[in-house]
Formats: C-alpha cells, sequence, structure tokens
C-alpha cells in the first residue's frame, strides 16, 4: 500500500497485531497451521512499478505488530494475511498435487521438500523413489522427542493412526505416541512467528504419522482432552 494524492502526502493506519506472533488458522488432523500474518513499513522505498513480494521493496524494512504507524510518499506499507491451516498429515499428501503447487507459485520448492518431503528431479518432475525415501527418513525423525520418550494408551485413548500398515492399527497394540516440540520459525522461511511460538507436533510411535500438530507457546507443551497426561507434564 502506498499513499495516493493524500493531501497531507502520508496515511495514518492502526495495526491491530492479532496472528502476527501466532498464527490465527490452525491445521486439522495433522495438518499444519497456516502461516502468520505480517506487516512491514518500507521506509524510503520510493517504490517503481509493481512489486509482488516484500523482498522486491527497497528502503529500511520495519516489522509492525501494534500500534499507530504514518506511511510518507516514499513508503510501502506491506501486509500479508494469515494463510490457511492444513488437513491431515503433509507427508501424507499426493506429491504430484504438491508438484501443481509448485508450478502455480503457491508452495515454494523449499516447502516442498522440508515440509512435505518431495523431491524433484530434472524440472518439476516428481522423483517418486527419492521422495518415498525422504519421507520414510522425515517419519523416522519425528519418533525422537524433546518431551518425554512415550505415552502410552495406559494414560489415555489409542493413539488413533490410520496410517496404512502402521501396526498401531491393530487394536492389540498399545498406541503409544511421542510428542515434538519446534519453535515454529526454523519450520520454514514463511513461518515468521514469535520468538516463543512453538509447534506441538503429536506422533505415532509406531511409525511416525503426524496425528495432530498444535500452535503452543514454547515449554507449554501440546493439550489433551482431559488435560495434559502427566507423562508430559514439565
Amino acid at each position: 500500500m502506498v499513499p495516493h494524492d493524500a493531501p497531507t502526502g502520508e496515511i495514518g493506519f492502526v495495526v491491530s497485531g492479532k496472528g502476527v506472533d501466532f498464527p490465527m488458522s490452525h491445521g486439522l488432523a495433522g495438518g499444519y497451521p497456516g502461516t502468520p500474518g505480517r506487516y512491514v513499513v518500507c521506509r524510503g522505498a520510493e517504490p517503481v512499478g509493481m512489486p509482488l513480494a516484500l523482498s522486491e521493496i527497497a528502503g529500511d524494512h520495519d516489522a509492525v505488530s501494534f500500534g499507530v504507524y504514518r506511511v510518507g510518499r516514499a513508503d510501502v506499507f506491506y501486509v500479508r494475511w494469515n494463510g490457511g491451516g492444513g488437513m491431515r498429515d503433509p507427508l501424507a499428501r499426493d506429491a504430484e498435487a504438491v508438484a501443481r503447487d509448485v508450478g502455480e507459485g503457491v508452495v515454494s520448492a523449499q516447502a516442498a521438500r522440508d515440509l512435505y518431503g518431495v523431491v524433484f528431479a530434472a524440472g518439476a518432475t516428481v522423483d517418486a523413489v527419492a521422495t518415498e525415501e525422504l519421507r520414510a527418513e522425515l517419519r523416522q525423525g519425528r519418533r525422537g522427542t524433546n518431551i518425554t520418550p512415550a505415552v502410552t494408551a495406559g494414560a489415555f485413548a489409542h493413539c488413533g493412526c490410520t496410517r496404512s500398515g502402521c501396526p498401531a492399527n491393530d487394536a492389540a497394540d498399545d498406541g503409544a505416541i511421542v510428542v515434538r516440540e519446534r519453535l515454529m520459525s526454523r519450520l520454514a522461511p514463511a513461518y515468521t512467528t514469535g520468538p516463543q511460538t512453538t509447534l506441538s507436533e503429536i506422533v505415532c510411535a509406531s511409525c511416525g504419522a503426524l496425528l495432530d500438530a498444535q500452535v503452543t507457546a514454547l515449554e507449554a507443551g501440546p493439550l489433551f482432552d482431559g488435560g495434559t497426561p502427566p507423562e508430559l507434564r514439565r
């Protein structure tokens, strides 16, 4: 946004701040939350043409989240609204669908690899073998935890994993889970969240499938129906 024919040469605005440090659109059934909103005042940008990304705007960038601000003739006010949350484990998404998203510019190649586990060969062709290998590696990595080794059905109900071939689909399995916490800012460049914003991933210990992904504060721990089990309390 830039001032146009403003009588005083500037415009004023108020930023409410919601959805900047913590995303407002959460995922479902293991889906990741949408990217957070972002407000940046670009001072001295001297805008020319119509930039399509923040990286294309010159000047000094001042990220803001709450308050009253003014933008002058040489400034640009950049606004990015919250993205929508995902549905189900991103590693279970059809690789060709991810490739289409990359081709349409709605998912970056880096996010395709880091979040969806999709590997491309020459051009935008999916390398099916490398993709399956990377996804297996990422699922294995999820089974590590920084909270507790495992929580079993003795603490709460069966973990509910429905991934094909998972031993937890057997009613005789104890349905153990593990929980992994990571700062959201380390997931992908688009997660420009606050320094305490954490993703708590509830993972099937048997196969590494993602059952739930919760936006939490650092060291707050995930939420469960009926309260947090004693095994997960810090």
